[in-house]
């Protein structure tokens, strides 16, 4: 892990990458994804992003997206070639990336098919921690307007109140506030789809990705006592079941703090 450059080294920082990572070679009409390198730092840790386009910020519009996760995408090449860089901010310090540089290709290219540029990532909640969503779709350009973006959870339509669900850069980002009182008690996963339209509604494409509800087991001890005495020699039959648990719990029994085996005399 190289460290210089960095303004102080007890900041988190990236990871090294091979320079193939950090260079694009792209058709003037078509798009372009820069992803950040591994940043080496607690899974926990709250992380702003910000791109630089030849030293100049870069901000989110209509043909420029910038992810939660540090994903640049310019659905435009034509007049963005040239140097970009990541900064990673965090209560920790700032860490930048080594330079990003996207090439302007020769030769004739047809413009792209309409697709889902950045599709919506899997997701897996821990109640514990949060109980928040974000999930994120990017349509390429086609034609003269941007594309229409809609959002479903197990097939039916989201409605977007603003409070517990809401949209974000032109329906980009869904945020869901509360995954919880979403999803039916005793339901621990579901399908998020998006679904992108061409304004002249020619062509349409969608994306998916899956919501996962962790829970922890909790042991019924109405079934399992705590102390119980039996003669010498005789046999025993003990029984453990969970009253919650995703994904389903794994038991393990232990007699004096030893694993306990399938074929178990004492």
């Amino acid at each position: 892990m190289k460290l210089s450059g960095w303004a102080k080294i007890d900041v988190d920082a990236f990871d090294e990458e091979d320079e193939s990572f950090y260079t694009q070679t792209v058709s003037p009409t078509d798009y372009f994804h820069l992803q950040p390198p591994l940043l080496i730092s607690s899974p926990l840790l709250k992380v702003s992003w910000r791109w630089l386009f030849e030293g100049q910020e870069v901000f989110i519009n209509e043909t420029h997206y910038i992810s939660t996760k540090g994903d640049l995408v310019i659905l435009k090449a034509q007049g963005h070639f040239g140097s970009y860089q990541l900064e990673a901010d965090s209560e920790k310090g700032a860490a930048f990336s080594e330079k990003y540089s996207v090439i302007e290709g020769k030769g004739f290219s047809p413009s792209p098919d309409f697709s889902i540029v950045l599709r919506p990532k899997d997701i897996t909640i821990n109640p514990k921690i949060s109980t928040s969503a974000i999930f994120e779709c990017v349509p390429s350009l086609y034609g003269r307007y941007p594309a229409e973006i809609k959002w479903f959870l197990d097939g039916k339509a989201l409605i977007i109140d603003e409070r517990q669900i809401r949209t974000e850069h032109s329906n980009r980002r869904l945020v869901i506030n509360n995954v919880m009182e979403l999803i039916k008690n005793g339901i621990h996963s579901a399908k998020i789809r998006c679904e992108a339209k061409t304004a002249e509604e020619e062509f349409i494409q969608f994306a998916e990705a899956h919501l996962e509800i962790i829970e922890k087991p909790e042991i019924n001890r109405d079934i399992l006592p705590s102390e119980t005495s039996y003669p010498l020699g005789s046999s025993i039959k003990l029984e453990c079941k969970t009253t919650k648990a995703w994904p389903r719990a794994r038991f393990q029994w232990y007699f004096n703090k030893e694993k306990v085996s399938v074929n178990y005399y004492l």
